[in-house]
């Protein structure tokens, strides 16, 4: 890692950062909920999760689950005005 990706990284906000940052009227994650239906692979995981052992559906979210963690899969889309 070079001296100036660990300047970026210090400097970068996190998720957390951006998200309240962001619109209060987005009500993140639940605003993900009805957007995976739109996606092709996302779509497939929600209707057959038993077979893709890499993934979990709890309360119509997508999570990636690696390592006994559970990583909450977000779509590239658009909710109202505001990306994700």
């Amino acid at each position: 890692m070079t001296q100036e990706d660990i300047i970026g990284n210090a400097l970068a906000p996190t998720l957390l950062e951006v998200v309240e940052a962001g619109d209060a009227s987005l009500k993140f994650p639940a605003s993900l909920k009805g957007q995976y239906e739109e996606n092709n692979f996302f779509k497939d995981i929600l209707k057959k999760p038993h077979e893709f052992k890499n993934f979990a559906v709890k309360n119509d979210l997508i999570f990636l689950v690696k390592n006994g963690k559970h990583t909450l899969c977000i779509l590239d889309c658009s909710i109202g005005p505001q990306k994700i």
